[in-house]
């Protein structure tokens, strides 16, 4: 995402305001991101928000925190996420730790060398387990695969070259073993300007076949090409999404093809944010946006009018044949997550005042010494967790621009009820600077890029 140079600077000033202790979901309202599933576990899920994660192994039960430092990253920057069968989390940061490992959400690790701190833009996992990961925006762009359940992660090729930024990589879920289909996309700065890129492999990573992007229309520099969506069944359906198609500000089109990336037909287009495309087991295909609603086709090339414009929609997935929507954990709509049998309507699961605490775990891990002891408080009193044993204060924070009073402008350009922030968040503790937030929440922010990790902007 870019973001202007003033807000970047307020980001940093509140931080430092705040400090110690004080989170500040990352200088942006409060909001969900993505949700991701253990595969072959119903009862474990990672719901990826603007202030780190929001985890379950209980099927939803009980929803507690880990902090952005627990992971290895902070400022503005949305990590790439991917779960194994075994339970194993991986995530990419921004830091000198490169791709980080969890079994337990207490005990993060860096990926064994040679990918060590190597600077990851994508994580996937395949059907079978098999972790790819694709270095990028350094001096390796190389992609490393793991076999073993990210025991150890060797480079397997080089589509690219040093420099190469890596937008989106994606699995062909129908596709296992060595024959495993996979997706690229990426952009190449040639004297200035941006040479975008996408690949298809049919052997693992092995081998690489760049594919032609004539069929796609680029308003602008702004505009990146990602995939959108591979067919469960079938991986020569593909869908791709030109983010600022205009190439100057929010509007994507959304292109299909039916022969594995050769051909490319468009059969989209907004003026908002296309969040998610997500082609069901059924052959459905639904397209989730920001602001205008949620759009169905039956043959994945017609999509009439939405068929639900409310609520927002941050994220979508279809798992266990059920789709789950991300949202506003707040009122009105109080579903940071929820799911439904059909496409628009909606059964709340989660709410951010339903986390119970951060994830307990031992002295000496981040998770136990920064996220629980320096900040859950603060968390609870910025976002509204009920927690009687955190002591806050609720100061009075004015309307967003062209928000009535008690509402707030979020991220995705909405006003919503305006949840609490600290000014003395943690037992004992001193101001948290909750002015200057109030300030930074009531600017009109940039929307999201997409649900992938977006750190070239901080590189």
């Amino acid at each position: 995402m870019r973001r202007s140079l003033l807000f970047s600077m307020l980001v940093t000033v509140a931080v430092a305001l705040a400090a110690p202790g004080a989170a500040r979901a990352n200088g942006r309202f409060p909001q969900s991101i993505d949700v991701h599933f253990k595969p072959g576990d119903d009862q474990v899920m990672a719901l990826q928000v603007t202030f780190g994660l929001i985890v379950t192994t209980d099927g939803g039960a009980h929803w507690r925190w880990v902090c952005e430092e627990a992971v290895g990253f902070g400022g503005v920057y949305d990590p790439d996420y991917a779960f194994t069968s075994s339970g194993l989390l991986l995530a990419t940061t921004t830091s000198a730790d490169g791709l980080r490992l969890t079994r337990d959400f207490c005990n993060w690790s860096q990926a064994p060398a040679p990918l060590g701190n190597t600077f990851a833009s994508q994580v996937e996992v395949g059907s079978d387990d098999t972790i790819f990961v694709a270095a990028a925006g350094g001096d390796d762009a190389q992609i490393y695969v793991s076999d073993d359940d990210g025991a150890t992660i060797a480079p397997r090729s080089s589509p690219g070259v040093a420099g190469d930024w890596w937008e989106s990589l994606t699995v062909a879920p129908s596709t296992s073993g060595a024959t495993t289909r996979l997706y690229l996309t990426g952009f190449r700065l040639v004297s200035g300007l941006k040479q975008r890129m996408m690949f298809r492999s049919d052997d693992a990573a092995t081998t690489w076949v760049p594919l032609p992007i004539t069929d796609f229309a680029f308003g602008g520099e702004g505009a990146d090409l990602q995939i959108a969506a591979v067919s469960p069944t079938d991986p020569d359906l593909v869908y791709a999404r030109v983010f600022q198609a205009n190439g100057m500000g929010i509007g994507d089109d959304i292109y299909r093809s039916v022969d594995a990336g050769q051909t490319w037909t468009r059969v989209f287009q907004s003026g908002d944010n296309v969040t998610a495309v997500v082609i069901r087991q059924s052959g459905q295909v639904v397209l989730a946006t920001q602001q205008s609603g949620v759009h169905v086709s039956t043959d994945g090339v017609t999509f009439g009018t939405p068929v639900a414009t409310t609520p927002a929609a941050y994220c979508m997935q279809e798992h266990g044949g059920v789709l789950y929507l991300c949202s506003n954990g707040f009122l009105p709509d109080e579903m940071a997550l929820g799911t439904g049998a059909t496409a628009g309507t909606w059964t709340p699961i989660l709410a951010y005042k339903d986390i119970q605490d951060a994830v307990s775990c031992a002295e000496g891990t981040a998770e136990h010494d920064v996220c629980a002891v320096q900040r859950w408080c603060p968390t609870v009193c910025q976002i509204g967790f009920d927690d009687p044993d955190c002591v806050c204060v609720t100061p009075t924070i004015d309307a967003g621009p062209g928000c009535p009073a008690g509402q707030v402008l979020t991220d995705a350009g909405s006003c919503v009820a305006e949840p609490p922030k600290d000014s003395c968040c943690n037992v004992g503790g001193g101001p948290g600077g909750a002015a200057l937030l109030a300030v930074l929440v009531a600017l009109p922010l940039t929307r999201r890029r997409r649900r992938r990790a977006t750190a070239r902007d901080r590189r």
